[in-house]
């Protein structure tokens, strides 16, 4: 009976690889690791290139990922079903990176040990971890970055909507400039105007944006 526990025991080890630019860090990483029940550090890297080819040939359960490492997606993607938790300093580019779909955890570097082995217990068990620190303000931040790096809602002028909806229509550029009372050449500035605002190639697509976003019914 202690033989099948014992193999249980093993079997449910996690295999944790360490990604951190400090050989400080790493060293840390793996001590702190090294002392935990259930827990191995099965590869370390200090560098996105070595990390990847690392990860790619032993596949972790588990990586801890320092958030200033250069190349995060391409680290992220070597490997798509090791679950990734990111350490980061206490900033908005460590948020930014928290809020990548790939991220499972986010632990500011303040963490604790035992706040970092428990965390890599509930990202294995499936649950999604922010540094509880850190959860209301980062919640608050990532909310404000959200909307500050969100494009600003396209704006088109009376007459350029009065365009697009000919466009829209299929009139031709005579035809917008008599319903409108304008020249022809007024109706070629305001599309061209139109098309830098929607930031699209052409008139169709410009339509297509318009449906899209509301601006056209």
């Amino acid at each position: 009976m202690s033989d099948r526990t014992s193999k249980a025991t093993t079997v449910q080890t996690l295999r944790v690889f360490v990604i951190a630019r400090s050989s400080l860090e790493r060293r840390a990483l793996r001590l702190l690791l090294h002392g935990s029940r259930g827990l191995t550090v099965v590869g370390e890297a200090g560098a996105a290139a070595e990390a990847i080819r690392e990860i790619s040939r032993v596949q972790p359960e588990i990586v801890l990922l320092d958030a200033s490492l250069p190349r995060l997606p391409e680290v992220m993607a070597c490997s798509p079903d090791s679950r990734v938790i990111l350490m980061a300093d206490d900033d908005e580019d460590g948020l930014l990176h928290a809020a990548n779909p790939g991220i499972w955890g986010y632990l500011s570097k303040t963490f604790t040990p035992d706040e970092l082995v428990r965390a890599i217990r509930l990202v294995r068990e499936g649950s999604a971890v922010l540094s509880l620190i850190t959860t209301v303000d980062a919640f608050r931040r990532l909310s404000s970055l959200a909307r500050s790096l969100a494009p600003p809602p396209v704006v088109l002028s009376d007459k350029e909507m009065a365009v697009m909806r000919a466009i829209a229509d299929g009139a031709t550029d005579r035809e917008i400039a008599r319903s409108l009372v304008i020249a022809v050449p007024t109706v070629k500035t305001y599309v061209r105007s139109i098309l830098k605002k929607t930031k699209t190639h052409n008139r169709a697509e410009a339509v297509a944006f318009g449906f899209r976003n509301g601006l056209l019914r």
